[in-house]
């Protein structure tokens, strides 16, 4: 009887290791993406802080961005590119931390999951859109083009406050359940620091929409974010690239 159980709990822990080594390309995979998350997010804090905030008129809105049209493209474009590289970064991740508090970790991931989408559809999709509208506004001949696209303009920029303030909310929620759980893991405390700070600062910011002041901090913890990532995603591939227990 002993010898059955004996054998019985190694041949668990066969598995168990088979999983955790089969997860191995996955977090070299989803470190790799979480570097390149956080180095974008702090260019396009950079690029953010040159573009200036957005004037709250279409018309005033596309002007500035006509001043710096190639930016501006560049900078929604890289953050539409960071959605993508999420994907895989939250999902190595959550297989690195599931076993510290499974249900936590599976809010964490839905509540970033949802963020990305969110974002995606209409932060980054109505932000590029509106640089279209900047081009076909000034390249219009009459005022009936000038007029439909200034229309159009108004749409997607009434749309962005809402969109970014649930974006800033619900992904910075997902990095405070994350941190919490990463305190005593692999990770460690510099980079869970790190997370809460980015997390407080943009649960707080988010609220620019009903207090303006707060916008103040949304820069910052685009940065905190960013350097989170990187930090992360180091620790992520590293284990990736070892045989470290997750937790």
């Amino acid at each position: 009887m002993t010898a059955t159980l004996v054998e019985a709990f190694d041949v668990s822990g066969e598995v168990e290791s088979r999983q955790a080594a089969g997860w191995h390309g996955m977090y070299r995979a989803g470190g790799v993406c979480l570097v390149l998350t956080g180095a974008i997010y702090l260019i396009g804090a950079v690029l953010s802080n040159i573009l200036g905030p957005a004037p709250s008129s279409a018309e005033l809105y596309m002007n500035a961005i006509a001043k710096h049209i190639a930016l501006s493209r560049i900078n929604f474009g890289i953050f539409t590119a960071t959605d993508f590289l999420l994907i895989p970064g939250v999902l190595a991740i959550y297989l690195l931390l599931k076993e510290r508090a499974r249900s936590a970790m599976l809010l964490a991931t839905g509540l970033m999951m949802l963020f990305i989408v969110l974002d995606l559809a209409i932060t980054e999709l109505n932000s590029l859109t509106l640089v279209s509208l900047t081009e076909r506004y000034a390249a219009a001949l009459n005022d009936a083009q000038r007029a439909a696209s200034l229309a159009a303009a108004n749409y997607a920029l009434a749309t962005l406050p809402l969109g970014t303030f649930y974006s800033y909310e619900l992904s910075s929620i997902g990095l405070l359940v994350i941190s919490a759980i990463m305190w005593k893991s692999v990770i460690g405390k510099a980079t869970t620091l790190l997370g809460i700070v980015a997390g407080i600062e943009g649960v707080i910011g988010g609220f620019y929409v009903v207090r303006p002041a707060l916008a103040i901090l949304l820069i910052p913890s685009l940065i905190a974010f960013g350097l989170w990532c990187i930090l992360a995603g180091v620790r992520v591939y590293r284990v990736g690239r070892t045989n470290t227990a997750a937790y």
